[in-house]
């Protein structure tokens, strides 16, 4: 019986749930999938490193625009209106950029949301620590392309702590702290930015301690998110090219 007992314990603990009760849990503890699929838009005011302000414009529909203030008062944009990707300094002419970040950027739920549906395909690595929490390590690999995202869940919160990336040779990753509750949904209101030189494993290159190998970071503070207000499309539509110079041109007629 007591043997019995604690097979039973094993197969219905935390330690046995499944890749989708773990997303569930997820989604149910940052809101629920009805307050997620409310929020029509977003827009986030940040700060980050030395008092660099940036906002961030989300629109569903696949649309986005990222505003960043730059020394001598103007401003780089990056953005996406669901189809097509653009970037621009201001009083310059627009450039089109590559798609290929659009998906993950615009995307107001966030990938774990309709992994399924979005293409994804989520495994389950196991329990490890992430900042010093016991987490859920979930991998997404996006459509089949080559390496992945690593998502850790903290198992008693089911939060995000860290999200992970490996590319070109650089370990990227992103902490998650000061959950507070917008518009039914919780939301992450700091964040640090942390990367690093990689041999071929997600182990950085020597301890946090060697000289000369100290982790790269990036404070980011979440000062100001406002929900389903308008945003109107033109803000995601690439301008004409050549506007800014046919503008200074019409003023000085």
């Amino acid at each position: 019986m007591i043997l019995l007992f604690a097979v039973l314990f094993f197969l219905h603990s935390p330690q046995s749930l499944t890749v989708d009760e773990i997303v569930h849990r997820h989604i149910d503890a940052i809101g629920g999938m009805t307050n997620l699929k409310a929020i029509q838009t977003v827009r986030r005011t940040e700060r980050a490193g030395a008092g660099r302000e940036f906002v961030i414009m989300r629109k569903r529909g696949n649309k986005f625009r990222t505003e960043s203030l730059l020394l001598g008062g103007k401003s780089r944009i990056l953005a996406c209106d669901g189809q097509h990707a653009w970037s621009m300094i201001t009083g310059q002419d627009p450039k089109p950029t590559n798609k290929n970040f659009c998906d993950t950027a615009s995307d107001i739920d966030g990938s774990l949301v309709n992994y399924k549906q979005k293409g994804h395909h989520v495994e389950l690595i196991g329990k490890e620590l992430a900042e010093n929490r016991e987490a859920y390590h979930l991998k997404l690999t996006d459509r089949g392309k080559p390496g992945g995202v690593h998502f850790y869940l903290d198992t008693q919160t089911f939060f995000i702590i860290k999200i992970a990336t490996e590319d070109n040779g650089q370990h990227r990753e992103q902490t998650f702290t000061d959950y507070r509750t917008v518009n039914g949904t919780m939301v992450a209101f700091s964040s640090e930015l942390r990367w690093w030189k990689m041999n071929d494993s997600l182990k950085k290159e020597g301890s946090e301690n060697t000289p000369g190998k100290e982790v790269e970071h990036n404070l980011q503070v979440l000062e100001k998110i406002e929900v389903n207000i308008s945003l109107e499309d033109s803000l995601f539509k690439m301008p004409a090219m050549h506007s800014a110079g046919a503008a200074r041109n019409q003023k000085k007629r």
